[in-house]
Parts: structure tokens; sequence; C-alpha cells
């Protein structure tokens, strides 16, 4: 006579998930991997403007990298130098120190931008 097994009383007995939490498994699985490489995507776009906005910045042709801190900081300090030529025209030029922290070096904690 073969011998009887007692049924499962309870489903978190069973060992082998249902197909339904298969898909939930895997459905959870491929948001986190889109939410992850819509961030990797993100991340490559904002370091590709960094680059960008460096490259177009004057003072920055050294072999020194520029922290993303100090490209921003370059970039208010030759808006502002923009700024004084519209506004002064070639006596600006003639009396420029808007780069001289700059030329510095730019990462130290206690540079900032001059008054204006």
């Amino acid at each position: 006579m073969p011998k009887m097994t007692t049924p499962v009383k309870s489903p978190k007995e069973a060992k082998i998930p249902l197909p339904h939490e298969l898909n939930e498994l895997s459905t959870h699985g491929t948001t986190v991997w889109k939410r992850n490489e819509r961030e990797r995507i993100r991340v490559r776009q904002v370091n590709d403007g960094y680059t960008r906005l460096k490259n177009t910045l004057p003072l920055t042709e050294n072999d020194r990298r520029l922290s993303k801190v100090d490209t921003l900081r370059l970039a208010i300090a030759y808006i502002h130098h923009l700024e004084n030529l519209i506004n002064e025209g070639v006596n600006h030029l003639i009396e420029c120190q808007c780069f001289n922290y700059v030329m510095g070096e730019c990462s130290s904690a206690e540079n900032t931008p001059p008054p204006n």
C-alpha cells in the first residue's frame, strides 16, 4: 500500500514560488534595473555638461583636473568678467583682476569669488 502524505497546510510552508510570484519578482528586478539605468544616463549627461562647460571657459588648458565645484566657480568668475567688460569696456581689460583668485589653487576651501 502506498504511503500517504499530508497536504501543505499553509502557503508559507510551500518552498516553490507560484507562477504569479515569479512574475512579480522579475518585474521588481526589471524596475530596479531600469531605475539604475536612468540614473546612470542622468549622471553621464551631467558629467558631459560639466565637460562642455569646462571646455568653453578660459584658463582651463593646464593639466590639473578641475573639480565640478571649481568649474562652477570659474564659470561664475568668467560671467562676472564678461559683465564687467560690457559695463566698463576697455578700462576693465587694463585693470582686470577677475581671475586673480582663480589663478591660485582654486580647489582650496578658503577661495571665494571676489565681491562685485
